[in-house]
């Protein structure tokens, strides 16, 4: 598939994977495709190795690339048999496709951090504004000791 329609592509992201004991990001993305026997599915696609799997569902598209993409990584041996699986794949429509939709709806792993760093926000303040109550009940128990010990009464 050469031409994707912008409105066919649901999904896009990216996932990191492990070969040969080192993590690796794996760029993909999902659009609305026809299997090789013309049935109406999606079709998900691993840039970097070129891979692609097919779903009646988008997530059974992207599950069948992921588990491709486990199975290759679980039979590299070596640095050398990775490199090669990723040199020269023309996949330079499919990347374009990529960057097209990172610019115009942002990276993914970007919104991912922002999230992140909202949320991150969000405890701080939560912690600030109970360091503050429990300053502030500290505060007035002082205040009823003392009060107590004013009119204690004595025995």
């Amino acid at each position: 598939m050469n031409n994707i329609e912008w409105g066919s592509i649901y999904q896009f992201g990216k996932t990191t994977r492990h070969f040969v004991n080192r993590a690796f990001k794996i760029h993909f993305f999902t659009y609305k495709s026809e299997s090789p026997d013309g049935l109406s599915g999606y079709q998900s696609v691993a840039l970097e190795f070129g891979f692609f799997a097919y779903g009646e569902t988008p997530e059974k598209s992207e599950q069948n690339l992921f588990s491709q993409v486990d199975e290759f990584a679980k039979s590299v041996k070596t640095n050398a048999e990775f490199i090669a699986a990723i040199e020269n794949l023309n996949l330079e429509n499919f990347w374009d496709t990529y960057r097209k939709i990172t610019f115009l709806v942002g990276d993914p792993e970007r919104l991912h951090y922002e999230k992140i760093e909202e949320e991150n926000k969000e405890l701080k303040q939560s912690n600030i504004d109970k360091e503050e109550e429990i300053f502030s009940l500290k505060i007035d128990l002082d205040t009823l000791n003392k009060k107590f010990n004013e009119i204690k009464i004595p025995s």
